[in-house]
């Protein structure tokens, strides 16, 4: 990932975090940096209340790291880095002061959401191109792409992640937006804001089933 695209990231990651209620923040630190009970050393080890976190190094090419909001138990946070195109994504378990690498196969944003019960959480995914939602287990440390597929040719979807409710301990709901590409001559930036059709999407974060249902056309 480039640097400029790195930035882009970030800015949005951040904008995203300020619109968050308080018990939502996401904590944000740069090398050599303490916020809240973190504490990020200048070699990329992290550590909570002093102690520090097993298999996790922050790659010599990133230089800041974001911190999800606690999972519902409180035992777990998802971590993002930012710089080279190596950005990654962990998973922390507090109890045990471990980490384990989340591979993904978008760069991922700041944006996830814990399950209220059960073993899930899931993580919003965004560039250029699309947005895209992983499903990702607790138990295995395993992230699946959620595949939805709504838009014809012409088109792009939008997965509205702000709008995510989990409606069971394993299934969840979110709305979809779908848009003219600017990849064809005739949709302009204007037209590309315009939204075609829009969707509710109900998908199951363990067998990843996807179900959705077209919703009344937009008010123009």
């Amino acid at each position: 990932m480039s640097m400029k695209r790195s930035l882009v990231l970030l800015l949005f990651a951040v904008l995203y975090a300020a619109v968050l209620p308080a018990e939502e923040e996401w904590t944000y630190l740069g090398r050599d940096e303490k916020v809240k009970n973190f504490h990020l050393n200048a070699k990329g080890k992290l550590s909570y209340n002093g102690q520090e976190f097993e298999a996790f190094a922050l790659q010599q090419g990133a230089d800041r790291i974001a911190i999800s909001p606690p999972s519902t138990d409180g035992k777990h946070f998802v971590v993002f880095s930012f710089g080279d195109e190596n950005s990654q994504c962990s998973l922390l378990q507090l109890e045990k002061h471990t980490a384990v690498t989340i591979p993904l196969d978008l760069t991922a944003m700041v944006w996830n959401s814990w399950a209220p019960e059960g073993p899930w959480f899931v993580l919003g995914g965004y560039s250029e191109e699309e947005t895209a939602l992983y499903s990702v287990s607790i138990t295995t440390q395993q992230a699946r792409k959620i595949s939805i597929s709504l838009h014809k040719e012409g088109e792009k979807t939008e997965l509205v992640t702000t709008t995510l409710v989990w409606t069971s301990p394993g299934t969840f709901e979110l709305e979809a937006a779908i848009h003219c590409s600017t990849k064809l001559p005739q949709c302009t930036s204007r037209e590309e804001e315009r939204i075609i059709r829009s969707y509710k999407v109900m998908v199951n974060a363990e067998s990843l089933e996807v179900q959705t249902q077209e919703q009344s056309p937009p008010q123009e």
